[in-house]
């Protein structure tokens, strides 16, 4: 009989172990731009600082704050895709992010990982708002396939239906459709 009780309590223990790191890791990835702080960066995967230039509609350069003379991160917005800069709509995403983000500007950025290219993917968050977010509403970019949140892919379904930015051109083309067929 005890030999069950201690089974029942080690299982239920790392049953509730496990509960808890799932909640705290949901938390960590769900984290929104409005409770994000310059003094937040404490182990947490945030880094604040200006904006120093806009590439593209989903790719910027930040310096961030206290590196002085160093040299500026390149930020990809994580979880959209924007059209090529020699792409229809291309400019415009960029205009756009330029717009939300200026020159000078400060931000923070929520870092989720590190892609190919060395540049950090996260979300970019200004006054409280999630840029990306921002850029899918306004119909500027799409949600990126391999890795999409349900709150981007509800903004870029409203964006279309309501024909805002790119959606109001039917023959608009995926950025991954015509870097395929850029070759």
């Amino acid at each position: 009989m005890q030999r069950i009780s201690f089974s029942f309590a080690m299982a239920t223990v790392i049953l509730l172990m496990a509960c808890c790191y799932g909640i705290a890791m949901a938390a960590r990835n769900n984290r929104n731009c409005d409770n994000i702080r310059a003094d937040d960066e404490n182990g947490e995967s945030v880094i604040c600082g200006r904006v120093t230039f806009v590439n593209d509609g989903d790719t910027l350069r930040l310096s961030p704050d206290g590196r002085r003379n160093s040299a500026s991160l390149r930020i990809r917005l994580l979880e959209i895709d924007a059209p090529e800069l020699n792409q229809r709509h291309g400019a415009e995403a960029r205009d756009a992010l330029r717009y939300m983000a200026p020159t000078g500007s400060r931000v923070c950025i929520l870092i989720d990982n590190e892609d190919i290219y060395g540049r950090l993917l996260g979300r970019v968050c200004r006054g409280g708002a999630d840029l990306n977010l921002r850029l899918l509403e306004d119909g500027h970019v799409w949600c990126y396939r391999g890795r999409c949140r349900s709150a981007y892919r509800t903004a870029e379904l409203q964006a279309r239906s309501s024909r805002r930015g790119l959606w109001s051109d039917p023959t608009a083309q995926a950025p991954w459709l015509f870097r395929k067929q850029k070759g």
